[in-house]
Order: C-alpha cells, then structure tokens, then sequence
C-alpha cells in the first residue's frame, strides 16, 4: 500500500448499537406504566368513564375506559387482597403478568434492535413500540392462564385466551408509544456516534527490486588489437663524403 492510499484511511468508533439499553428502559417503563394506569383506573372518574364507555359518549371515554385497567377490573384493592392471592384477578396474576411483560418486552427489543445504529432513531422506537405490544399480549395470556386453571371450565378456556389477548395488546397498541418514545430517546442520548477519524500516513520505505541482478558482464571480452604490420622505424640516412666537417 502506497502513501496516498495510506492517508485515505479511517478508523471507525466501537461498533455496537447497545439495543440491550432501549430494551431494559422500554420493558421497565411499560411494566411501571401499566401500574400508574391501573391505579389511575380504579379512581372514581375512570369508573365513570367506563359507563360512559358503554354508551359509546366519546372517543376518550371509550379509548381510556376500556384501557385503564391492565390487571384487574376489580381496582387496586384486589391486588393487593392476599387472602385471594390465587384469584385470576389477584396478586398472583398481577405480578405474573408483569414478569411476563418485562421478559418478552426485553427480549423482543434487545434481539430486534441489535442491528440498529444511533442515526436510526426512528426504527429503535417502531422496534420498542411493537416489543410493548408483545409484551402486554403475553402478560394478558398468563392473566388468561392463570384464569383456566382457576375456573377448569373449556368455554373460560377459549373465551379468557381470546378476549385477553386480544384486551392485553390493545394496551401496548394504545400506550406502547410512550415508553417507547422515552427509551429511544435515552438510547440516543447515550449511544456515541460512530465517527471517522483520518489516519496519518505512514512513513514508506523505498522500493526494493525483486530479485536484484547484478551488472551483465560485456560476453567475449577480447583484449585491444594490435596494428597489423608494424614497421621498424626508418634509419637516418649516412652522412656524405662532402658533409663532413668543417
């Protein structure tokens, strides 16, 4: 890797979206939720918004009458009643219900959102939303549960599994945004964002040549030619009898 594709480099934030967070806030709120609802339901102006649900007065009167109370239509007063302990409206059912909301909405949450990164706000809430609709479904079956073995009759069979499931998801359905909408946004607020940061280069060493050669050596040297016939110098010529001198 040469330096200029070196400097292009980025190193990413821990990956990991932390669904687990969103699921543990969601299920919490949703089980705490259908606590204040189900004593905001047993005061006296729920009571009266139930017979005012009856003749179909107002949507609100339908919508908060029919869905004020979660795990008993008989008021606070009978969950807390240990004398009834086992009664399908009772504390056994209240507290089984809601073990069986906070595991299933958990888990739906924490597997579904495992996947999500933070810029994806919108999918974490949808995600959280349907998980409390799961989770109100599953603690309405343990209700209708507890109920057959209560009564041991095959009609309450059928009639309590229908009826409250169908009751149970309405609630997530109706009020699931809520602590959806609040556990998205503390899993936004605390999941870091997944920034780029540039790489500096790294120092390149010089290339090396594979498999360096050395110099050819020049094939056949052959050694300075000689000149071809050499001649001796020529001798100067004698001196002549008039030369001689003086």
């Amino acid at each position: 890797m040469d330096s200029y594709t070196e400097a292009a480099e980025t190193v990413q934030t821990p990956r990991g979206s932390r669904s687990w967070l969103a699921a543990l806030w969601v299920a919490v709120l949703a089980v705490v939720g259908l606590w204040i609802l189900q004593a905001v339901g047993s005061l006296d102006f729920a009571e009266d918004l139930r017979e005012e649900a009856a003749e179909g007065v107002s949507f609100i009167a339908v919508t908060f009458g029919y869905h004020s109370v979660y795990f008993s239509p008989f008021g606070m007063d009978a969950l807390v009643d240990l004398d009834e302990w086992s009664d399908p409206f009772g504390p056994l059912s209240s507290v089984a219900a809601s073990a069986a909301v906070l595991v299933v909405t958990f888990l739906v949450a924490w597997l579904a959102g495992l996947g999500v990164r933070r810029r994806a706000g919108g999918a974490m809430f949808v995600i959280t939303w349907m998980a409390t609709v799961l989770g109100t479904v599953a603690g309405g079956a343990v209700i209708a549960a507890i109920s057959v073995l209560e009564f041991d009759s095959d009609e309450v069979l059928w009639g309590a599994f229908g009826q409250y499931m169908y009751e149970a998801g309405s609630y997530g359905l109706i009020y699931g945004w809520v602590p959806a909408l609040l556990a998205t946004l503390v899993w936004w607020l605390t999941t870091p964002r997944h920034r780029t940061v540039p790489l500096a280069p790294a120092p390149v060493a010089p290339a090396v040549p594979q498999n360096p050669q050395p110099p050819a050596a020049p094939q056949n040297p052959q050694p300075p030619a000689a000149p071809q016939n050499p001649q001796p110098p020529a001798n100067p010529p004698a001196p002549g009898r008039g030369d001689s001198p003086g």
